[in-house]
């Protein structure tokens, strides 16, 4: 067992239990386990965070991207523009309803490139899906203003950066047509189990998503279009109630963590260690170093008992279930070398300061010891 964990939930939990334990009990005594006051809540929560038209509360976070490319209609002959550097999730939504996953390269902050996004843009592309990738919320208001006249959709996957803001102020998950939100155990709200939602803007699209989530049936019985079953259960809406009341202390935990590793890493040469801009707003729900030592370092932070991880080995574009599409190694660069460089290390509030000291002493002597190898 690993000294320091890269996610710690158990530790989340552990103030929470009798409130938790509570909203266990009263949804077992309601009698209602599906789309009922808790959902209506949470939804009605998520509109006034972020003043949005219209919320609805799914299953998972691939669900809410399902939903979102559903009720645009996307299917086989039409093209979605996304990025190579994400969960697997984000292009896989668009493949299984039938549709092509067109994949442009990411820029230097690891986000979607948006100038090769609007050069992607072809007859056929019906949506482009960001990512606010680690806890970043990427500025999109321009790219949201060149695709509005275009009847392109902006879908936002900010499944990784609830509570995040761009540098205009503006939530991840708020810009576009669709934002969809995770509300998996290790997201900055996370259910105890799967858990999603998307933020819509239009009602007819609002409308038609609410139908898809209940295998298209309106009224009940009569079905027009065949949906799914992406209805979010009661008592993971009521888990999520009582967990969003900690959401922004706990995303500031890990602002500070975050900052202390810039300040006390920050002197290292960045072309052995490049570490996240610090900005603010970012909510940093994973925080991601960059280093061409990559594998060694994983192997040190291992021996030392500290949990890491790579997020992402292998781009989408070279997944081999996507072959078919035709992009080579060397189709996108910039994606292919951060998957060689990138480890996400601990940064979850509940780190404690000598298990922060720790991490960085760590990182700290594992690179003094290579420059001293050298």
């Amino acid at each position: 067992m690993p000294k320091i964990r890269l996610i710690e939930p158990a530790r989340e939990h552990e103030p929470l239990r009798e409130a938790l334990a509570s909203a266990f009990m009263e949804t077992l005594d309601s009698g209602r386990y599906i789309l009922g006051p808790s959902v209506n809540a949470f939804e009605a929560s998520l509109v006034a965070r972020y003043q949005a038209r219209h919320a609805l509360a799914v299953k998972s976070g691939t669900d809410a991207l399902l939903l979102a490319l559903m009720s645009l209609g996307v299917g086989p002959g039409d093209e979605v523009i996304t990025t190579p550097f994400t969960f697997f999730a984000t292009a896989g939504a668009i493949a299984r309803l039938g549709a092509r996953p067109v994949f442009v390269d990411i820029a230097d902050d690891l986000l979607l490139d948006i100038d090769r996004a609007l050069e992607a843009i072809g007859p056929k592309t019906r949506a482009i899906i960001a990512v606010h990738l680690f806890g970043e919320a990427q500025e999109l208001r321009p790219l949201a203003q060149e695709l509005r006249p275009l009847s392109i959709a902006l879908i936002e996957d900010a499944a990784q950066a609830e509570g995040a803001r761009s540098t205009s102020g503006t939530f991840a998950g708020a810009f576009g047509d669709f934002g969809c939100f995770s509300y998996f155990p290790t997201k900055n709200l996370g259910a105890l189990g799967d858990g999603g939602a998307l933020l819509i803007r239009e009602a007819n699209h609002y409308e038609r998503a609410r139908r898809l989530r209940a295998h298209g049936a309106h009224p009940k019985y009569t079905h027009h279009e065949v949906g799914g079953n992406f209805r979010m259960d009661e008592l993971t809406a009521a888990i999520l109630r009582i967990k969003q009341s900690r959401m922004d202390e706990r995303i500031e935990q890990r602002r500070a963590h975050a900052r202390e590793y810039i300040e006390r890493l920050g002197h290292l040469d960045p072309a052995l260690l490049r570490l996240p801009a610090w900005t603010p707003s970012q909510s940093f729900n994973i925080f991601t170093l960059r280093t061409p030592r990559r594998d060694a370092l994983k192997e040190a932070l291992t021996a030392a008992g500290i949990e890491s991880a790579i997020y992402y080995p292998l781009p989408l574009h070279l997944q081999p279930c996507f072959r078919e599409l035709g992009y080579e190694p060397g189709s996108l660069p910039n994606a292919e070398r951060a998957a060689t460089e990138v480890l996400s290390i601990p940064v979850h509030p509940d780190l404690s300061p000598d298990e922060r000291d720790y991490l960085i002493e760590t990182i700290l002597n594992f690179f003094s010891a290579a420059d001293s190898a050298r």
